[in-house]
């Protein structure tokens, strides 16, 4: 197997050939745990992400609709004083 013994935090280990320690099975699930829970972390901020640009592009949306709702509140405003809001 190629593994070798030695001595890490007081305790009897497993060792690769090139020195890196060997997780023990709870190490390993525990590292897997980590893993996995990263995953899904990376996955919600990529979402909230996602949702964060739609969010802000619906607002752009409706800055829009409101300056074209004064502009045309305002063109109405100059027609009933007999201005044409297009000459101006």
């Amino acid at each position: 197997l190629g593994l070798y013994l030695g001595i890490f935090d007081r305790k009897l280990r497993y060792f690769t050939a090139d020195g890196q320690l060997v997780p023990t099975p709870q190490e390993a699930e525990l590292q897997q745990r980590q893993a996995k829970e990263q995953a899904l972390l990376a996955k919600e901020q990529a979402l909230l992400a996602k949702e964060q640009a739609l969010l802000e592009k619906e607002q752009a949306l409706l800055e829009k609709e409101r300056e074209r709702q004064a502009k045309e509140k305002l063109a109405q405003k100059l027609r009933e004083l007999g201005i044409d809001p297009d000459t101006i």
